[in-house]
């Protein structure tokens, strides 16, 4: 048997419309349908979604307080990139481990952008933020910043499963294991600017 599982089933039926695993990118075949071909998308997907929380943490002071901002911004970026290299060089210890070889074709560049993208569960969450955040009910604003953050995490498997063309749950332990490290340090940091809100 392969030692390298694809997660690719004969799926539906033509013209069947997708699942909503697929519509809420959890699922690998959706990120394998991406086509991705710079950084371009991810890095505005990262840059608009730390854009809407600094918005949200903020609002109309950003404009007066322009370092905290870029500050805050900074932070997104950087978490971006260390998660990124830290799935990259963790996807091609495993590999060689289990298989001896590097058979997947793995690229710095494909991890930082599918890493870059599954920030839109962030964009989407800071975005609700900006609605929600105005009713007196905190509770609502709660539910939406630890969903977006949970979101995220499932979008970060579904992309890692199709980077390393394995089943869901067989790559789940690496994303969540770097999910749960980005999230104890840019978490942290951003439920301190943003605790207030929720």
């Amino acid at each position: 048997m392969d030692a390298v599982t694809s997660h690719r089933s004969p799926g539906p039926a033509p013209g069947a419309p997708p699942g909503s695993l697929y519509f809420l990118r959890v699922s690998p075949d959706r990120w394998d349908d991406m086509e991705i071909d710079h950084l371009g998308r991810p890095a505005a997907t990262v840059l608009g979604a730390w854009a809407l929380l600094a918005w949200a943490r903020f609002g109309p002071q950003l404009i007066d307080d322009m370092r905290a901002v870029l500050r805050f911004v900074l932070v997104g970026v950087y978490g971006w990139l260390a998660l990124s290299v830290l799935i990259f060089l963790a996807l091609r210890v495993l590999n060689r481990r289990t298989d001896g070889l590097d058979p997947t074709p793995l690229s710095l560049e494909a991890t930082t952008a599918k890493v870059g993208l599954a920030h839109q569960a962030l964009a989407v969450g800071g975005f609700a933020m900006q609605i929600f955040q105005i009713l007196p009910f905190p509770i609502v604003t709660s539910v939406i910043a630890v969903t977006s953050v949970i979101w995220m995490g499932a979008q970060l498997t579904g992309a890692v499963a199709s980077l390393q063309q394995r089943q869901w749950l067989a790559t789940a332990p690496l994303a969540m294991t770097a999910w749960l490290a980005w999230l104890a340090v840019i978490g942290t940091y951003l439920w301190s600017r943003l605790g207030h809100l929720v």
